[in-house]
């Protein structure tokens, strides 16, 4: 899609938070914002799993790339 429209990825920056910290926020974030798929607990896990599964082998690449930014 970036290509078709002669854009590229400059880099990449990644946000690291500690899995339980994680958990604690988007739970927090159910009760301030009514969100009923972060209050189940088994909803936030599926989403990191899918995070983990899906989108942080990006990293990797981006490594050897020399675009992503530690």
């Amino acid at each position: 899609m970036l290509n078709e429209r002669g854009m590229k990825i400059d880099s990449m920056l990644v946000l690291d938070v500690d899995h339980d910290e994680l958990v604690k926020r988007l739970i927090a974030r159910a009760e301030l914002s009514g969100r009923a798929d972060d209050c189940d607990k088994a909803v936030i896990e599926n989403r990191i799993m899918v995070y983990k599964d899906k989108t942080e082998p990006i990293i990797e690449y981006c490594r050897e790339h020399g675009i992503y930014q530690p």
